[in-house]
């Protein structure tokens, strides 16, 4: 059996409703379930906030990343937008650019990531794009642009996040929100 390199979480990762600004729920529900019981999954986790884990405060999730209990530190979100970059055995490069949607889409639940939030998080985002010399530029976030689930098409995300997505050449958008796969 292989290892994963990495695993990403895009969203809803303390379900159903955050961690309710307990650590522990985070223990719970996320570490004693995958961590704690899987030897294969002792590696680096990326992880962005969903809808649900707005429903309260998220930036526990934020501060879960440098926690006592995040033992191994394999619980990876050190702000809500962020970047990682890696480079393959081949030699090719990828910036893998971890994002809010639920700040982009202004949802009225992010008020504690800050007043500007959103406008910070795009302006962010536009500038580590176009600095990008990456061969692989790899976008995360949790609500998807285009989907045929229940929640359909964003809305935000179709006029807001897929022209930047388009400009800056950007081969790969992850998303969740819908729990289903789609491609």
């Amino acid at each position: 059996k292989k290892k994963p390199t990495v695993i990403v979480g895009i969203g809803d990762n303390v379900y159903p409703d955050g961690a309710e600004e307990k650590p522990e729920y985070i223990v719970k529900r996320w570490r004693n379930i995958y961590i704690d019981e899987h030897d294969s999954l002792k590696v680096t986790w990326h992880m962005v906030t969903g809808n649900h884990d707005w429903y309260t405060d998220a930036t526990t999730q934020v501060e879960f990343t440098k926690h006592k209990e995040n033992k191994g530190d394999y619980w990876q979100m050190p702000h809500f937008w962020y970047l990682k970059s890696f480079k393959a055995s081949s030699g090719a490069t990828v910036d893998c650019f971890f994002i809010d949607t639920m700040i982009w889409i202004g949802g009225k639940e992010t008020g504690k990531a800050g007043k500007g939030a959103k406008d910070e998080q795009i302006k962010w985002f536009e500038e580590k794009l176009g600095e990008s010399k990456a061969d692989w530029k790899v976008v995360f976030g949790h609500h998807p642009i285009y989907s045929a689930g229940s929640h359909g098409i964003g809305k935000d995300m179709f006029e807001e996040l897929d022209p930047v997505l388009r400009k800056y050449g950007v081969q790969f958008f992850l998303a969740g929100h819908d729990h289903s796969q789609q491609h």
